[in-house]
């Protein structure tokens, strides 16, 4: 697919698409996480033009992947699978699993914090934000 540099853009989602308030219930679980509603006007914005839109997160205690599966695709990478290989950077391990030719160079990754470090090793356009709407 040709849409100019960037084919896709992978973004992590705690610290970026959501603001780090989450809703605990009587037992102290996570039941739900603040995401921006703005945050996704340019994810649409990107799919409108054949970008391929990817989340990437470490945390799937609370069910963000059919709420993200409206603007992209949702990934999950077990901590526990990961840490059982003794994989360090267990986001990278689970991309090339699951897509293990990826084009580096028209990729590009959103990150917030150093567990993000490797992906945006990898990328050509790395960019580290915090929570989009800040």
């Amino acid at each position: 697919m040709e849409h100019g540099i960037v084919e896709r853009i992978i973004l992590d989602v705690d610290g970026v698409l959501t603001d780090g308030r989450k809703i605990y219930n009587r037992e102290g679980e996570v039941t739900a996480k603040m995401f921006f509603d703005r945050d996704f006007t340019f994810l649409k914005e990107f799919t409108n033009i054949g970008v391929e839109v990817y989340f990437l997160s470490g945390d799937n205690r609370v069910s963000n992947g059919s709420f993200l599966d409206r603007y992209g695709r949702y990934m999950w990478s077990s901590t526990e699978t990961f840490m059982k290989m003794d994989v360090k950077d267990r986001k990278l391990a689970a991309w090339e699993l699951e897509y293990p030719h990826t084009n580096w160079d028209t990729t590009a990754y959103v990150g917030d914090d150093l567990a993000d470090m490797q992906m945006m090793s990898k990328v050509k356009f790395p960019s580290v934000w915090g929570t989009l709407s800040a």
